[in-house]
Order: structure tokens, then C-alpha cells, then sequence
């Protein structure tokens, strides 16, 4: 009884805004299969504002809860006489107390940012096309963990809320964690984890609701063969990182930093083998009829972590060779390692263009692909 009305508002969204996609299929008799990708399809944009401002709110209670407390035991001390403060810690509570809580801007701002590029992929989404609707999913995929990674890090959760800034003076920091209210850090705490369970939960729903989109599409097979052949840069990497750890250990004369390095080494094994196993169980997936939004969704989800990884491999592990961490050994490198440095440039140089050809490949060619 409800999916009238709801095609009927669909096809009136593309009839007004969207006329030019009537050729691809929207307007062809079957709306029915296309709606499912539209609906709700601004969720994610509006729980993620919501949360900012949510946060933000309980951050500025909570903040002026703590101000307050902190200026009436300033007043008390004085009026007593007994100022048991030094001068460094009354300076750091004060600064606190004039800061008008600057440091919830920072989280307030990374929601906002967050909700505006949840909407433009739900602006893809809602349109309903192909090319749209996988360029959506990419956009939620690589936003999903950029997001939670985002949400650790700007609500620094770990401290206990925004509010309780690092301060030299212990005796400022135990007035700072005593006046803070006691509801504040669990109530915080809960709203992230709700908020985070939540944002799964919606992300899946609208990846199932896209489903029927791209159901009858199928990855094209060179955009899977060039991503199945990505990771296996990480495989030459490894042969190149034991290769150069022998001849710097021998250069070197066997100084102790360049053997504590093979540790370093086998947690990259580890890591790259990892991404292995992913990117070709992508691979996998996009071959198979019917499941071409889990793969659309799975590359926007590593490409972030993926590029970063190839950073990783040509810039960290290279300084680290060097010995930029422990000693300049500079000529340990330029003398008997001079092929270290490009021969990891190039293969995390192909690595990340077989990547990006292979998302550029798989949009593209759901893009040209007719609806049912």
C-alpha cells in the first residue's frame, strides 16, 4: 500500500530534476527497480550533522558546568586566603576558563565537513542511474572509514571529551578532571558508539536498497584483472627489503639498528599479504553476477588505505633504510643500495596507477551501462 505513493514522488523527482536520465531507463515502465536506491538515501548526511551538533551541545554544557566550578573554587581559595595553587597551574585553569571551549570547534567543523560530503554522495545516489548510483556507493565506501577514523581521533574519546586538555601541573589536572560532571565523559562515550552503530547500520541499509541498481551489471573483466594484479607489488617490495637489509647489514658492519629493521620488514609482509587477500577478494566479487555494489563499495573503502600504503612503502621504509631514525648512513645508501629508492618508487607507483585505473574503469563502465 506504501510503494505507490513512493513511486509516485520518485517519478516526479525525475521528471523536474532529473529529465535528461529518461533515456537511460527511469521513465521506461519500470520505476520500481530504482527506487530502492533512492530512498533514505540522505540518512547518513543527516546522522552525522546530528551528531555534530549534538556533541557540540553537551561539549559547550559541559564546558560551561566546568568553568563555572573551576572560577567559584578560585573564589573560594582567595576569600580564604589560602591559595594552595602555584602560579603555573592557576595560569593553565585560567587559560581553560577564557578559552570559551575553542576546542569544540575542531569536532563541530570535521562533522559539518563529513554531513556535506555524505550529501553529495546521496545527491549520486538519488538519482538513480547506473553511473550515478556507483559513484555514490564509491563516495559512501571511501567516506566509511575516514569517518570512523575520524570519529576516534577529533572526539578524543580516549581523554575523556574535548574538555580535558593535556596540563603540566598536576595539581591542574585533578582540578580540571574533579570539576568536569561526572555524566559528562559516559554520556559522551555512549552518543559516539550509538552514533557509530548507527552510521554502519544506515551504510548498510542503503548498500542493500542500491543493490537492485546494479544488479544486472557486471564489473568490466579488465578493470578486475588490472586490480587483481595491484597488491602484487607488495610481493617485489618484500623481495627488494630483504634484499637491500642483507647488503646494508654487510656495508654497515653489522650495526645494530640495520638488523633491528628485519622487524620492521616481516610486519610489512604481513601487511601486504593483507591487502593481498582484500583486493582479490574484491577481485572475486566483481566477477560475480549480482554483486557488483559490494565491490563499487569495497574500492571506495581501501583506496584511502591503500594509497597511504603504497606512501608507506616508498617513503617510510625507504628513511627508515637510511637510518633516519637512528643514524645518518646516508653513504650506506648512496654507495651500495642506489637501487633501493627507485625500485620502490616504481612499484609503489604502479601499484597505486593499476589501482586507480582499476576504480576508473569500474565507474566508467557502470556509467555507460543502461538501466534494465
Amino acid at each position: 500500500m506504501n510503494l505507490l505513493p513512493a513511486t509516485l514522488r520518485a517519478r516526479a523527482f525525475d521528471t523536474i530534476l532529473i529529465a535528461p536520465l529518461s533515456a537511460c531507463g527511469i521513465m521506461s515502465g519500470k520505476p520500481a527497480e530504482t527506487t530502492p536506491g533512492r530512498a533514505r538515501t540522505f540518512a547518513l548526511a543527516g546522522q552525522v550533522l546530528a551528531l555534530g551538533l549534538i556533541v557540540a551541545a553537551m561539549d559547550r554544557v559541559a564546558f560551561a558546568m566546568t568553568r563555572q566550578d573551576i572560577l567559584e573554587l578560585f573564589r573560594q581559595l582567595r576569600a580564604d586566603g589560602n591559595m594552595w595553587l602555584d602560579q603555573g597551574a592557576q595560569q593553565e585553569l585560567l587559560g581553560f576558563t577564557k578559552s570559551g571551549g575553542s576546542n569544540i570547534l575542531p569536532f563541530t567543523i570535521f562533522c559539518v565537513i563529513a554531513a556535506l560530503l555524505h550529501a553529495l554522495a546521496a545527491i549520486g545516489l538519488r538519482r538513480g542511474s547506473r553511473g550515478s548510483t556507483a559513484a555514490g556507493l564509491y563516495v559512501v565506501g571511501m567516506l566509511t572509514p575516514l569517518y570512523l577514523v575520524g570519529l576516534l581521533l577529533v572526539s578524543r574519546w580516549m581523554e575523556g571529551g574535548v574538555l580535558h586538555d593535556f596540563m603540566s601541573s598536576s595539581d591542574a589536572e585533578m582540578i580540571m578532571r574533579s570539576s568536569t560532571p561526572d555524566w559528562y565523559a559516559p554520556a559522551r562515550l555512549a552518543l559516539l558508539g550509538a552514533a557509530a552503530t548507527a552510521y554502519v547500520m544506515t551504510g548498510s541499509v542503503l548498500l542493500r536498497r542500491a543493490a537492485p541498481v546494479l544488479r544486472d551489471w557486471t564489473a568490466p573483466r579488465r578493470a578486475t584483472l588490472i586490480l587483481g594484479h595491484a597488491p602484487l607489488a607488495g610481493l617485489f617490495v618484500a623481495v627488494f627489503n630483504f634484499v637491500a637489509l642483507d647488503q646494508a647489514h654487510r656495508l654497515s658492519d653489522g650495526k645494530y639498528y640495520v638488523r633491528l629493521f628485519g622487524s620492521g620488514l616481516w610486519a610489512y609482509v604481513w601487511w601486504s599479504a593483507a591487502a593481498m587477500v582484500l583486493v582479490w577478494g574484491l577481485t572475486w566479487i566483481g566477477r560475480r553476477p549480482g554483486k557488483s555494489h559490494l565491490l563499487v563499495a569495497g574500492l571506495g573503502a581501501i583506496t584511502v588505505p591503500f594509497l597511504l600504503f603504497q606512501l608507506v612503502t616508498w617513503f617510510v621504509m625507504y628513511e627508515t633504510m637510511k637510518g633516519a631514525t637512528f643514524d645518518d648512513v646516508d653513504g650506506v645508501i648512496g654507495s651500495g643500495l642506489s637501487w633501493y629508492g627507485p625500485a620502490l618508487i616504481t612499484q609503489a607507483s604502479l601499484a597505486a596507477v593499476a589501482f586507480v585505473a582499476a576504480v576508473v574503469l569500474t565507474l566508467r563502465a557502470a556509467r555507460r551501462a543502461p538501466l534494465p
